[in-house]
């Protein structure tokens, strides 16, 4: 596999992982009929900074890749970086009067929260059949348009909120303006959108990213001709925002805008999985607990002590992974007896073992932690040394599309 080749499924497996991953965050409880999601929604700037902020989430561990040119990549998130970032947004934003939340909310409900998961799969063939953006290969036409007309629409908004921050006076920034009458808004958000230099992506993630540029000059000239024709008060005048570019650095306003295409326009993809032939654990985990005992050498961090026990939770696991019945009286093992090709795959499998909860230290020096292994994937890869039975077996075609894995 080439480096190019490579780098094209770890980026596509990593940001499916992110879009499941923010699908989890905004389902999780802030309070007994409120969402993280619904939290979020009620103002259109903390709905932008938290899918930014989980979108540049990291991978965890390595990506996993197959011999069938398809690739898994992990991520993590644990509850205290949420409601951390959580409070922060939340501190970027005025008050909701209808529905006060405070940081002290956030950071309680938080530890209640799980650590969340998320798996991202591609595969090769993927780069070579796409009409569509990769990535959106299940969004249709309509609905990957709308997502960039909401990106342009909210890269405008980023503009204006940038821009509002700008003092106008030595009392009054230009927020003040711009919120003193929603004629005065609509006049210059219509004028923003015609005259800013606006280009869209249609990023792997499903998330269209558009990046908005406005001179200061074109600024401007819009404040001044809304100010002239829209503008009521008293507080502000034309010279004022002459006076406010002398007073920037900046030449340019630059923002970028983020949307998703509506739910209802995703074509429901039929599920490989499906099938009468496949084994009830399938869509289960296998668990183990893994230990690391005091070496009586040099002192380990608490990482390298962590990942002893991972590796530890991984040797019963694969014990646990062989004993697995296929059908009939097939076990793995004997599979893997008759298909030593497969093996290569198995280890790199095992080697996405979660460890899950907080590592526990015994009084005899030793450290214990649970790790986990969801099983799609797996039968993905055996399936593929099983003959095919007459209705056709799922995952022995590498061109077939990679299916999202679920997270326990």
């Amino acid at each position: 596999m080439s480096p190019s080749d490579r780098s094209f499924l770890e980026s596509l497996a990593l940001a499916r992982a992110r879009t499941d991953l923010h699908d989890q965050v905004v389902h999780l409880p802030l309070a007994d009929d409120l969402t993280v999601g619904d939290w979020a929604a009620q103002d259109i700037t903390r709905q932008r900074e938290l899918r930014r902020w989980v979108r540049t989430r990291p991978c965890t561990g390595n990506a996993r890749l197959y011999s069938d040119a398809t690739c898994d990549v992990d991520v993590r998130l644990s509850p205290e970086d949420l409601s951390v970032r959580l409070v922060e947004i939340l501190g970027q934003r005025a008050p909701d009067q209808n529905r006060p939340l405070t940081g002290d909310d956030i950071t309680n409900t938080g530890h209640r929260w799980p650590v969340l998961w998320s798996t991202g799969s591609a595969a090769l063939s993927e780069r070579s059949r796409a009409r569509k953006p990769v990535g959106w290969e299940d969004i249709s036409s309509a609905g990957i348009q709308l997502a960039r007309q909401a990106a342009a629409a909210d890269s405008v908004h980023a503009l204006l909120e940038q821009a509002g921050r700008l003092k106008v006076t030595p009392a009054y920034r230009l927020h003040e303006f711009l919120q003193s009458d929603q004629e005065v808004f609509n006049a210059v958000y219509e004028a923003v959108r015609d005259t800013a230099d606006i280009l869209v992506e249609d990023a792997p993630d499903q998330v269209a990213v558009a990046q908005a540029q406005l001179g200061m000059t074109e600024l401007i000239r819009i404040l001044t001709t809304v100010h002239q024709g829209h503008y009521h008060g008293d507080l502000f005048h034309a010279p004022d925002f002459r006076e406010m570019a002398l007073n920037t650095s900046q030449s340019r306003l630059r923002a970028t805008g983020l949307a998703i295409p509506p739910d209802c326009y995703r074509e429901r993809q039929p599920d490989r999985l499906t099938s009468l032939s496949t084994p009830p654990w399938l869509k289960t985990a296998l668990t183990a607990t893994g230990r690391d005992e005091p070496t009586g050498g040099p002192e380990l961090t608490s990482a390298e002590r962590v990942e002893r026990a991972r590796a530890d939770g991984m040797s019963q696991l694969r014990k646990q992974v062989a004993a697995l019945i296929l059908r009939d009286d097939l076990t793995v093992e004997r599979l893997l007896d008759d298909r030593p090709d497969l093996k290569d795959d198995v280890d790199v499998f095992l080697g996405g073992a979660r460890v899950v909860g907080e590592p526990r230290p015994l009084p005899d020096g030793s450290l214990t932690i649970d790790v986990e292994l969801p099983l799609k994937r797996f039968w993905l890869i055996v399936s593929r040394g099983l003959e095919r039975a007459e209705g056709g077996q799922p995952g022995d075609d590498a061109t077939a599309p990679p299916v999202q894995e679920d997270t326990p």
